[in-house]
C-alpha cells in the first residue's frame, strides 16, 4: 500500500492532475502575505516611495467627458505629478496611434514626458504568439519614453499569478514587463529571474485616487511625494479585467490594479517561485509513503489523516512565507487520501468478512445448540429461533421470525401465563416452569434470560434460553423410583443373609435356649414337689425357686427378642444409641455355640458419643465380621478375637481383629467383590453387605493383615448425626 501510495503521487506531481487544486491552495495562502511597512523597503528607492494609482473611474468620467481623451490632460496630469515630487509614472494605457482631432496634443504629450523624466509607457502583447509587439508613437520614445510590456501570464483556471518573462514570447526583442521598468527606472532593482510568482494579497496598502482629482490638484499636500505611480482606466468597461487570487472570477481588477500588485511585490523584494517537478514528486512520494506506512486501524488512519493534511498545507503554506517557495501539497493530499479510502475500504471488508464469519460460527454454534434460544426484539416481536427453539415450540424458524412471542408460545408458571418479553427477562436464571408449545403439548423448561441494549443502553429486547427438561425429569423419576427398587432389594438381600446367618447358628441358637428351658422345667418339677408339703422350710425353698423360673424365661426371651429384631424384615429407622451396647448384643449372638477355646475380649475407649445409627444394621455388621472370625479361627487350640471401640478424628472405629491364618494380597483386594467367597455353599455376599450398610451411614469399611498374623477389619461411623440412607 506505501509503494502505491507513493507512486500514485509521483505521477500526479510529474503529470499535473492535481495543479486546480494547488492553485487553490495556493491562493489561499497568497491572501495570508501582509507586504512590508514601507520603512522595511530597501533603501535603493527611498524609505517614502510609495505606490498610488491614478484612476480614471467614473467620477472622473462624469467630471472631464467620454473618454478618450485629450493627451494634453495627460501632459497636465505629469505636470502635476512632477509638482507633487512623484518619483515615477507609468501608462496602462496604449498610445499607439497619433491623436487625430488635435494635432498639437501629441506634441504636449511629449514635452510633459521630457519634463517628467522617468515615465513608462506600455507596449501591447500581440494578438497571437506569430505576431509583434505594439510599441507606443515614436514620438514618445524620442522624448525620453521608456516602454514595457502588459498583459498577464493566467494559470489554466483563468486566474493570473505569475509575471510574464522576455522568454515567454518566441518574438525578440520584447520589451520587459511594464512595472519592472518602472521600478527599474525609480532607481530600483528588478525581480529575481527564478521568481515569477506574484504575492496577490488582500492586505495590500495601495492608494488610489481619481484622475480628475489630481489633474485638478485637488489632493492633500505632500500625499504622492516619493511615489511610484500608475495611470490606468478603474471603470467598468473601459480596460480589460482579470482573475486573481485575491478574489477569483468573482472579483476581477482592472489591469492598472493588477499591475500596482505586480510592484508592490517587486519593491518589497518578494517574488516567489515553485519547486522543480522532480525534487517536488520524489518528496511528494516519500510523505505519502511515511503517511501510509503510519496506518494501523481504521480509526487511527483517519486521525491519522485528518492531523497530515492540514499540517501539509499549513507546512506548504509556511515555506512559501518565509523561504519563498511554493511546494504544491495536492498530489500527496490526494494520494493519501486515496490510500486512506483505499485502506479503510479494505479494513471494512476484512472487517465485514470476519463479521460475517463470526456470525456464522454463532450462527452455526446456535444451531448446534441442544437448548432452545429465542432473541425478542424491543417490539416483544421474534428475531431469532434456533433449530432447538423451533422444535420446542413447533413452528419453523423462518414463520417464528416477526411474530409476538404470545403467538408463538406461552409460559405458566404458579398458575400465571407469562407471554411478555418483560416478563420473560424477570425470571431468574433456572426458574422452572411449563412451556405451552402450538400444538398445546406441554414441555417442562428451565427458563434463562439475558436483556439486550442498544448502542444508547436503552432496551433493545432480550434473549431467552429454553432447557426442555422433561425427559430429564421423566429419568429422574425413573432413577428414583430404580433407586427405591434398588434400596428394597438391598434390604431383601441383607433380611437374606441375616437368614442365612441364622441358618449357621441354629445349632448354636437351639443349644442356647436348651439350657434355661431344661432348668425351667427342673425348677418347675422342683415346685410341684414342694408345693404338697405342707412343712415351711419347702414353703420357703418355693419362695426361692419361682424367681429362678423367671430369671430363666427372661435368658430364654433376649435370645428370642435379639433374634426377632435381626432377622426380622423391617425398615431401617435411625435413632440415637450406646454403640458399645449394640456391638456387645451383637457379640452375644455371634458367639452362641462357639468353641470353649475362643476367648475374646472387648475394649471400650472412654466417653464415647452416643451415634444416629440403625441397630439392625449395624449389628448385621458386627455379627458378619465376627462370625467370618470365628470361623477362620476353627480348628486352633487358641482362638483370640478382640473387639475395639476407639474415636478417631470426626469418626468412631469398631476394630475387629483375629489370630486366624490371615489372607493373601490377591484375596484381600477381592474380599468387598459379590458373589466372591472361598466358604463352601457361601454367597459371597456378607462383606459387600456390610459395606453398603457402613458406607449408607457415611462411613467407611476396611480389610488388612492384624498383628497377630490374622486380619484386622475396622468399621468406621460418623461421631455427628449420620447420613440418612
Amino acid at each position: 500500500m506505501a509503494a502505491a501510495g507513493a507512486a500514485l503521487a509521483f505521477l500526479l506531481a510529474v503529470s499535473g492532475l492535481t495543479a486546480r487544486i494547488d492553485l487553490l491552495l495556493y491562493d489561499l495562502a497568497a491572501r495570508a502575505w501582509t507586504p512590508p511597512p514601507e520603512e522595511a523597503i530597501p533603501d535603493h528607492i527611498g524609505s517614502d516611495s510609495g505606490i498610488a494609482v491614478v484612476a480614471i473611474d467614473e467620477t472622473s468620467l462624469a467630471r472631464m467627458g467620454r473618454f478618450p481623451w485629450s493627451r494634453r490632460f495627460y501632459a497636465g496630469l505629469l505636470d502635476g505629478l512632477a509638482a507633487e515630487g512623484v518619483r515615477a509614472v507609468a501608462f496602462d494605457i496604449i498610445f499607439n496611434e497619433p491623436q487625430s482631432d488635435d494635432t498639437g496634443a501629441d506634441a504636449a504629450f511629449a514635452a510633459a514626458i521630457e519634463r517628467f523624466g522617468p515615465v513608462v509607457l506600455p507596449v501591447l502583447d500581440p494578438p497571437s504568439p506569430q505576431g509583434r509587439p505594439v510599441p507606443p508613437l515614436a514620438l514618445f520614445v524620442e522624448h525620453g519614453a521608456l516602454t514595457g510590456r502588459v498583459g498577464f501570464i493566467a494559470d489554466a483556471d483563468g486566474v493570473v499569478r505569475r509575471l510574464p518573462r522576455a522568454t515567454d514570447r518566441a518574438a525578440a526583442p520584447v520589451p520587459p514587463m511594464l512595472t519592472q521598468v518602472l521600478l527599474e527606472a525609480a532607481g530600483g532593482a528588478g525581480h529575481s529571474p527564478d521568481g515569477d510568482l506574484v504575492p496577490f494579497s488582500a492586505r495590500s496598502r495601495i492608494l488610489v485616487l481619481p484622475f480628475a482629482a489630481v489633474l485638478e490638484g485637488r489632493v492633500e499636500p505632500g500625499l504622492l511625494e516619493g511615489r511610484l505611480v500608475l495611470v490606468g482606466a478603474t471603470a467598468p468597461g473601459l480596460a480589460p479585467t482579470f482573475a486573481t487570487p485575491i478574489g477569483g472570477s468573482a472579483e476581477r481588477l482592472p489591469g492598472v490594479l493588477v499591475h500596482a500588485h505586480m510592484l508592490q511585490a517587486l519593491r518589497a523584494g518578494v517574488m516567489w517561485r515553485r519547486i522543480a517537478v522532480a525534487p517536488h514528486a520524489v518528496l511528494s512520494a516519500a510523505i505519502v509513503a511515511a503517511i501510509v506506512l503510519g496506518f494501523g486501524s481504521i480509526g487511527a488512519s483517519v486521525a491519522l489523516s485528518a492531523i497530515v493534511a492540514p499540517a501539509l498545507i499549513v507546512l506548504a503554506a509556511m515555506l512559501l512565507q518565509i523561504q519563498g517557495v511554493w511546494f504544491p501539497p495536492a498530489p500527496a493530499l490526494v494520494a493519501a487520501t486515496v490510500c486512506l479510502v483505499a485502506w479503510t475500504t479494505l479494513l471494512g471488508l476484512e472487517m465485514q468478512r470476519r463479521a460475517a464469519a463470526e456470525r456464522a460460527r454463532a450462527a452455526m454454534t446456535l444451531r448446534a445448540i441442544g437448548d432452545a434460544v429465542i432473541a425478542v426484539d424491543a417490539e416483544e416481536r421474534v428475531d431469532y429461533v434456533n433449530p432447538a427453539g423451533a422444535e420446542l415450540i413447533g413452528w419453523e424458524s423462518h414463520l417464528a421470525q416477526g411474530r409476538a412471542v404470545a403467538e408463538l408460545f406461552r409460559l405458566e408458571t404458579r398458575g400465571a401465563v407469562v407471554t411478555s418479553a418483560d416478563a420473560l427477562f424477570a425470571m431468574t436464571d433456572g426458574t422452572r416452569t411449563r412451556l405451552v408449545d402450538r400444538r398445546d403439548r406441554r414441555h417442562e423448561v428451565e427458563v434463562s434470560s439475558a436483556r439486550i441494549v442498544d448502542e444508547s443502553g436503552r432496551p433493545a429486547g432480550c434473549v431467552v434460553v429454553l432447557r426442555d427438561v422433561t425427559a430429564q425429569d421423566a429419568a429422574a423419576r425413573r432413577l428414583r423410583r430404580s433407586e427405591a427398587r434398588r434400596q428394597e432389594l438391598e434390604r431383601e438381600l441383607q433380611h437374606a443373609a441375616r437368614v442365612s446367618t441364622m441358618g449357621e447358628i441354629s445349632a448354636a441358637i437351639a443349644h442356647e435356649l436348651t439350657q434355661p428351658l431344661a432348668a425351667i422345667a427342673s425348677y418347675a418339677a422342683a415346685c410341684r414337689r414342694l408345693m404338697t408339703s405342707d412343712d415351711a422350710a419347702a414353703r420357703e425353698r418355693l419362695a426361692q425357686t419361682l424367681p429362678k423360673i423367671a430369671a430363666q424365661a427372661e435368658r430364654a426371651g433376649d435370645v428370642i427378642r435379639g433374634l426377632r429384631r435381626l432377622f426380622e424384615k423391617s425398615r431401617p429407622v435411625r435413632e440415637r444409641l450406646d454403640l458399645a451396647v449394640v456391638v456387645r448384643e451383637a457379640l452375644t449372638l455371634a458367639t452362641l455355640g462357639a468353641d470353649r477355646s475362643l476367648a475374646v475380649r472387648m475394649d471400650v475407649e472412654a466417653e464415647l458419643p452416643a451415634l444416629r445409627i440403625d441397630r439392625v444394621q449395624i449389628q448385621q455388621v458386627v455379627l458378619n465380621l465376627v462370625r467370618n472370625a470365628i470361623e477362620a479361627m476353627a480348628g486352633r487350640k487358641a482362638q483370640h478375637l478382640t473387639l475395639r471401640l476407639r474415636r478417631e478424628a470426626a469418626m468412631v472405629a469398631v476394630d475387629v481383629a483375629d489370630d486366624g491364618p490371615g489372607l493373601s494380597a490377591d484375596r484381600r483386594a477381592r474380599l468387598f467383590e459379590p458373589f466372591s467367597s472361598d466358604k463352601p455353599g457361601g454367597l459371597g455376599l456378607g462383606l459387600s453387605i456390610s459395606r453398603s450398610i457402613v458406607e449408607a451411614h457415611g462411613g467407611r469399611l476396611t480389610a488388612g493383615p492384624g498383628e497377630s498374623g490374622g486380619m484386622l477389619f475396622t468399621f468406621t461411623l460418623p461421631a455427628g448425626t449420620a447420613h440418612d440412607a
